[in-house]
């Protein structure tokens, strides 16, 4: 869903450590905190420590306003990188 580009500006932009991160991801596909202790060979408890890390860091309460804010972040970035030049020539008609 996200590209590599856009979950490294998503990490950096938050402040996540790397396993913050990793928890975070695995949220992002499943949310399913079991699934996430699993997928990266940790306990439950860690999976719930990094979540909380994750939350106070982003400013949510929960894994669907995190996946918002993540998904805003991705958004606003894409909108504000246009990189077609600027001109000040005005478009014909005007």
């Amino acid at each position: 869903m996200l590209t590599d580009t856009q979950w490294a500006d998503a990490r950096a932009a938050f402040g996540l450590t790397p396993r913050v991160f990793d928890v975070v991801q695995c949220a992002f596909d499943t949310g399913h905190r079991p699934y996430i202790a699993r997928a990266l060979g940790i306990a439950l408890k860690t999976v719930d420590m990094h979540l909380g890390e994750a939350f106070r860091k982003i400013r949510v309460d929960d894994r669907g306003d995190m996946i918002l804010a993540i998904l805003a972040r991705v958004e606003d970035r894409t909108n504000n990188d246009d990189s077609s030049p600027k001109s000040d020539t005005p478009p014909p008609g005007e």
